[in-house]
């Protein structure tokens, strides 16, 4: 399971229905989140923040499968996702092509959430 936002993402493995929470987090190095357009037109400053946005989720993306393989995890059942709606189809977007199709379902939820409050989510929004 991933839960994501705009400056980092938590790894979290679910496994014979016991949530553990992995240690893995991914902090964005600089995803700016406003920027004044002093000087700048504000298409050029959207776009650069959309650069550093997709750098980061690739990021998650490649720091999730490599997980995987350090950790000799050869059958993945499924991820779910948890992050806000807006990033939901972006964070999946930038997922390696072998886990892409792995995405299980979505839940809106921030990345410093507890582990017991996204365990609950999980198993009231999909029976786990």
């Amino acid at each position: 399971m991933i839960l994501a936002d705009r400056k980092k993402a938590r790894i979290f493995t679910i496994y014979l229905g016991d949530f553990e929470d992995q240690g893995e987090a991914i902090e964005a190095s600089e995803v700016p989140q406003k920027i004044k357009a002093e000087g700048f037109s504000v298409g050029r400053v959207n776009r650069h923040i959309s650069n550093h946005l997709c750098l980061h989720l690739k990021e998650i993306g490649e720091k999730t499968f490599e997980y995987l393989v350090r950790k000799s995890i050869k059958q993945l059942d499924g991820i779910f996702i948890g992050s806000h709606r807006e990033l939901f189809s972006e964070i999946k977007n930038h997922l390696p092509k072998r886990l892409k199709n792995k995405v299980l379902g979505r839940f809106s939820m921030e990345p410093n959430n507890a582990l017991g409050d996204v365990t609950l989510t999980l198993i009231s929004k999909f029976n786990l």
